[in-house]
């Protein structure tokens, strides 16, 4: 990809996994109607986007497999991370976060389920993540403990604003180590 503008050594990356949402429903990739989301439109704007891709894969234990270690796993789908976890062979890949967490990066993975609950969190922690936030942890500390309008996930609206708590408080971070 060609450089827009200087970056600083290590710039904050962001990778977005949304289950259920077709890129194409955003003015970004070409939306036929206007203003659905004026907020990812906006955003793109100043960010990388990336063109042709497709995942290989249905979303959540094998998509989020392929899309973070370009492969189909043989374990962990049709809630393969549910019933068979403790059987599970540790992994012995290479992924997106074990690149970043190489070039010292810190890697977090945000789940919007309450821990334990779909063990994408346990499913994150064996991939390599740094560390894993879970639903739980975004409603304690940036929803006044909201209890999950989802069975046992946050939903969306909580989860975004989650989100932006958790990058509000470490933008706070950043700038008193400066």
């Amino acid at each position: 990809f060609e450089k827009k503008h200087l970056l600083p050594e290590y710039p904050n990356i962001i990778v977005f996994f949304s289950e259920g949402f077709s890129a194409r429903s955003t003015g970004t990739y070409g939306s036929r109607y206007s203003d659905i989301t004026p907020h990812i439109d906006n955003f793109a704007k100043s960010s990388m986007v990336v063109e042709n891709y497709f995942n290989h894969t249905a979303a959540t234990y094998r998509g989020l497999h392929g899309q973070l270690c370009s492969l189909f796993p043989t374990y962990g789908g049709n809630e393969g991370w549910q019933t068979n976890y403790d059987d599970l062979p540790e992994v012995n890949y290479y992924c997106l976060n074990n690149i970043f967490n190489k070039n010292d990066y810190e890697t977090i993975f945000l789940d919007a389920h309450i821990e334990h609950e779909s063990q994408v969190d346990e499913m994150m922690v064996q991939l390599g993540f740094n560390r894993v936030i879970t639903g739980g942890i975004l409603s304690q500390k940036y929803l006044n403990n909201d209890n999950p309008q989802l069975k046992f996930a946050l939903s969306d609206g909580q989860f975004f604003k989650g989100l932006v708590g958790f990058l509000k408080e470490n933008e706070k971070n950043v700038e008193t180590e400066k």
